[in-house]
């Protein structure tokens, strides 16, 4: 879906034409941006998820994070802050969590997603449940070199 003026012969015949109705040779980032923020605004629309994925990863591939939007199993294209990674496939086993979070569409490898900011069910539902406190500490407490020196002793 992206092509630079140089690479098919019937765009650069008519170069100057182009560039009189003020069409750059070639696709930036901003562009990319701005069409995932003219699908976001659309009401009722058939993502074209294939296409928001390679628009992400050539984003991310460029280092650049400013402006992405996540699509989502709901269809929507949403800020990636307000989105939640399933990484243990726990909303398949309980529906309820899908009325409580908005998850990545699963053609968003978790890489992606992550990258531009989604955070993952598991680190989200461990820090609302405060797990730390729940457990308790076992094993050695102090270091193995430590104990291996003091062994030797």
């Amino acid at each position: 879906f992206m092509y630079s003026s140089n690479e098919l012969e019937y765009l650069k015949r008519n170069r100057s034409l182009w560039t009189s109705l003020g069409i750059r040779e070639s696709c930036r980032i901003e562009d990319l941006v701005s069409v995932l923020q003219e699908v976001m605004g659309e009401e009722s629309v058939d993502l074209p998820i294939q296409m928001v994925v390679s628009i992400l990863r050539y984003m991310k591939r460029e280092g650049h994070k400013d402006g992405a939007v996540l699509p989502t199993v709901n269809g929507k294209l949403v800020n990636p802050k307000e989105t939640v990674l399933d990484d243990r496939n726990w909303s398949e086993r309980r529906r309820n969590l899908r009325d409580r979070f908005e998850f990545v569409h699963s053609e968003v490898s978790a890489g992606l997603a992550i990258f531009f900011g989604a955070v993952p069910l598991s680190r989200k539902l461990a820090s609302a449940k405060k797990l730390p406190g729940m457990f308790q500490q076992r094993g050695q407490s102090e270091d193995l070199t430590t104990r291996l020196r003091n062994i030797l002793r």
